[in-house]
């Protein structure tokens, strides 16, 4: 289990370079009167095999502002109107003006993602991922500037789960301690008893053998030596009372002659099992899961495992005009 999280660092230099390299291919593929095909620039991607700029010309080809919507008379004699919408197979000059300012709105959205943890002239991981999480065709076109170096989601999302296991483990390991501390405030009947049986199972969880509350309480339950334990019905409100438990009925279940000398004895006894650590301040503090404070960095902050960072495979282009949905009655 790897609790090293593996480097992340994208130049911001080299994804504006990309963003230039997607412009020249839009210039050098734009007719005389500025109108740009979507076929070519689809077929430009495919001939670089580079997947960057066949993410950016998706994210032209599905930007939801180019759009076509179209009023169309109804067939079959219902009378009225329906509309029919459909993706472009040219963008207009107006539209490729469009591109060019989301691609220079994509670079300011690189340099801002640069300054979220801290301005390196790099990216890190928790920085590519407050690119790709916005929307519009800015944020989409410097998202597909960014890919994760080879095997990297695979070591991000190992990393990120061993810190969420050494975080349930410290999370259940305080609040073991605050249900122990609650149980024995309640079954004994005065602070040394109370104390003797908080330590005492601190003790045992020293060593990695803590018990489980259940098995807490029907310890505690059954160190009831009244007669009144054994009487159906009456029993179980005698063993679960409030300070049902006498410093004798607790001394005979330690084993303890004297509760505050035997509270003694097991801090010594956790201080050897911690190798000279205090429970309270080495222990419970979670100082022995080694890692535990990657649970403040802000990438496992950003939540959730590895996402977007996949490249995409350049592909054939979609079929241009083509109908995505039709209404009317």
């Amino acid at each position: 289990m790897s609790v090293t999280k593996p480097a992340f660092s994208l130049p911001v230099a080299d994804l504006s370079a990309k963003l230039d390299t997607v412009q020249s291919v839009v210039d050098k593929v734009k007719a005389a009167d500025g109108s740009v095909s979507i076929k070519a620039l689809y077929d430009a991607a495919e001939q670089s095999g580079d997947p960057a700029l066949a993410q950016a010309v998706d994210a032209i080809f599905y930007n939801d502002a180019f759009v076509i919507h179209r009023t169309t008379p109804s067939v079959g004699g219902c009378g009225g109107s329906g509309t029919t919408t459909s993706r472009p197979s040219t963008l207009d000059a107006a539209q490729v003006q469009t591109v060019r300012q989301a691609l220079l709105d994509a670079k300011t959205a690189l340099a801002r993602a640069d300054a979220v943890v801290h301005k390196d002239g790099k990216l890190s991981y928790a920085e590519a991922r407050a690119v790709i999480r916005t929307g519009g065709l800015p944020a989409k076109l410097a998202a597909s500037t960014i890919a994760a170096p080879a095997g990297y989601l695979v070591e991000y999302n190992a990393w990120a789960d061993a810190v969420a296991q050494l975080y349930t483990t410290h999370e259940a390991r305080v609040a073991f301690d605050a249900a122990l501390v609650r149980a024995a405030e309640k079954h004994a009947a005065t602070t040394p008893g109370a104390q003797a049986i908080l330590w005492s199972y601190r003790q045992i969880a020293s060593l990695g053998k803590a018990a489980s509350m259940d098995e807490v309480e029907q310890t505690l339950q059954g160190a009831e030596t009244s007669w009144l334990a054994k009487v159906p019905v009456f029993g179980r409100l005698e063993r679960t009372r409030k300070g049902h438990l006498s410093d004798r009925e607790i001394s005979q279940l330690l084993g303890a002659k004297d509760l505050l000398a035997y509270v003694d004895e097991q801090k010594v006894k956790i201080k050897q099992n911690l190798g000279g650590g205090d429970y309270l301040e080495d222990f419970l503090a979670g100082k022995d899961l080694v890692g535990l404070e990657q649970v403040q960095d802000p990438d496992y902050q950003a939540g959730g495992s590895a996402v977007g960072m996949t490249p995409a495979s350049p592909h054939p282009a979609p079929v241009g005009g083509s109908v995505i949905a039709t209404g009317g009655c």
